[in-house]
This record gives C-alpha cells, sequence and structure tokens, in this order.
C-alpha cells in the first residue's frame, strides 16, 4: 500500500454490536469517528434487510468526524438469527462489521 493512503483500520465504531427487542419497535446506534488526517466516504453495504431501517446520518467525514449509523426495527420481521450490517470505507475498502441481534 503506498505511503499516502490512510490506514484502512483507522476508522472505528464505538460499538461492534447492538442487540434490539424482540416484542416491538426498537432502535439503536453506533458512531463511526474518522481518526484519520484524510477525508473519506462511507457507503452502506446491501443495507436491505426484512423489518429493519438502516441509515447513516452522513457519507463524507474529514477528519475527526463521527457519523452515526441508525439501526431501527419495525417489530414486525424479526429474523431468527443475527444480521451483520456493514459500512464500508470507499477509498480503502476497510468494512466496519456491526452484528445485530434480537432478544426481549
Amino acid at each position: 500500500m503506498p505511503a499516502n493512503l490512510p490506514n484502512p483500520r483507522a476508522l472505528n465504531a464505538d460499538k461492534g454490536s447492538i442487540q434490539l427487542k424482540v416484542s416491538g419497535p426498537s432502535a439503536d446506534q453506533v458512531t463511526i469517528s474518522n481518526a484519520t488526517p484524510w477525508g473519506v466516504a462511507i457507503t452502506l453495504v446491501d443495507p436491505r434487510l426484512p423489518g429493519l431501517t438502516v441509515k447513516l446520518d452522513r457519507l463524507a467525514l474529514n477528519p475527526g468526524d463521527k457519523a452515526i449509523l441508525h439501526i431501527e426495527s419495525d417489530g414486525t420481521h424479526i429474523p431468527k438469527n443475527p444480521v451483520t450490517v456493514m459500512v464500508q470505507v470507499q477509498q480503502t475498502r476497510q468494512v466496519i462489521p456491526v452484528k445485530v441481534t434480537f432478544a426481549d
């Protein structure tokens, strides 16, 4: 990797998993931080998950910026197994996984 590219592990999430309720609507969020000295663009990798709404509050992060990944369950289509929401850093192809489990 050329020396002028950011460290592909430099972006991080404040938590790697969240737990949503089985019995009705619920939501949680994860904060993604850009500790690099470079601006980056982030995207959701295939955010189509039945019963879940997944959104990023911003898609471009300057150095020191944070983005909020908001995950909400409508309470109607609860997966039997955990699912993983993935955010990708476009410049480095780093993938930040967030595991979503369901319980009461």
